[in-house]
Order: C-alpha cells, then structure tokens, then sequence
C-alpha cells in the first residue's frame, strides 16, 4: 500500500495547469486505485521546500510522490518514489521521461508499485502535520 502525495505551489505555473486540468481526473482513479491507502494534497503559496521530510523530496514543481505506507505510517525514513526523479545521495534529482498526465502518471504507479527498489530517506522529522483524503472503499 503506498500513500500519493502531490505538492504544488500556487505561484507555479505547471502546478496551475495540473491542477485544473490532470489532477481532478487522476484524483479520481487514485482513490479507486487498491493500491492507494490515502491522498496528501500539499498546496504552498510560494515554491519553497515543505516543512520535514517531504523537504527532502521536493524539488521541482509540481511533484508527485508514492511513498510506502508503512514508512508514512512509522514517521520516519521515508521509502518511495519521485515521479521523474530519483533521490541520489540524499537529494532528489531530476530524471524525466514519464508525461505528467493520468495516463502517464498511472503507468509510473504501475511500474514503480512492482519494481521491488524503492528510494529512501533516514529520518526526517514528522508527516502528521499533512491532510489525508482517504480513498472510498
């Protein structure tokens, strides 16, 4: 099970496109997806990183994380995946080829879900400050 969380900013551009026109329908299919436990939605005025430990793994605009359940759950060291991007050394790092659209973001779920290598970061303050938006069972 794996916890999706998207960041945007409110100043961002792409984060405006996606919003109004890939993140209502990818809503949507993440919350009948049985893979997804819960939906963090994490809106910021400004591009600035988000408090601990999502800092860690934002680092362009819009980004769109799986993180394991277990690890959200645990409060610490985070284990997941960046969409276009992997965490090298401890940062994230760009690396492309996926389309940010509900196609595209839904075959990265389908490929990453099975991959059995996730990437992680050692103890990184707390997730409980973020919203949940459960999935319908």
């Amino acid at each position: 099970m794996y916890v999706f969380v998207v960041a945007m900013a409110k100043t961002c551009p792409h984060c405006r496109n996606f919003k109004r026109n890939v993140w209502p329908e990818l809503k949507v299919k993440l919350k009948q997806d049985p893979r997804i436990s819960n939906i963090i939605e994490i809106e910021q005025d400004t591009m600035k990183p988000p408090s601990p430990p999502l800092d860690t793994w934002v680092n362009w605009w819009p980004t769109l994380l799986l993180i394991t359940k277990q690890s959200w759950d645990r409060q610490k060291d985070l284990e997941g995946f960046i969409f276009n991007g992997k965490i090298v050394e401890g940062k994230p790092m760009y690396i492309g080829g996926m389309e940010l659209t509900v196609d595209g973001v839904m075959k990265w779920i389908d490929k990453v879900s099975t991959s059995g290598s996730v990437d992680v970061v050692k103890g990184r303050g707390s997730v409980v400050r973020y919203t949940y938006t459960k999935r319908k069972k």
